[in-house]
């Protein structure tokens, strides 16, 4: 009796230990962030975004991130563009307005 009580204390332990593990994980995507991941399609064009920071436009390639509200983009071997942001329809609809301008593009996750 006492050795199976030992053997499901441990596997307790250590199934809360990979749960926690699991959580920190996800913890390192901010939730903001994590709203941007996936493939976005617009009208001019698609983006997609990836966790590692990187996105793609087509044939353009380069850096993301959040900063100060604003979508900073780098593109490789160019130049950064900032955009501000709204999503709406629960995160599926995405509204895209370069900062400082007023044309803006509505893009929809796939």
């Amino acid at each position: 009796m006492k050795k199976q009580v030992v053997v499901i204390g441990t596997i307790v332990l250590l199934m809360s230990v990979g749960f926690s593990g699991c959580s920190q994980i996800m913890n390192l995507i901010s939730p903001e962030k994590n709203k941007f991941i996936g493939t976005w399609n617009g009208t001019h064009y698609n983006y997609e975004f990836v966790s590692d920071d990187t996105f793609s436009a087509g044939e353009i390639n380069g850096t993301w991130v959040i900063k100060d509200r604003l979508l900073v983009l780098t593109i490789f071997g160019s130049s950064q563009i900032a955009y501000t942001y709204a999503f709406s329809d629960g995160g599926r609809t995405l509204t895209l307005t370069i900062a400082g301008g007023t044309s803006s593009e509505v893009f929809t996750k796939q």
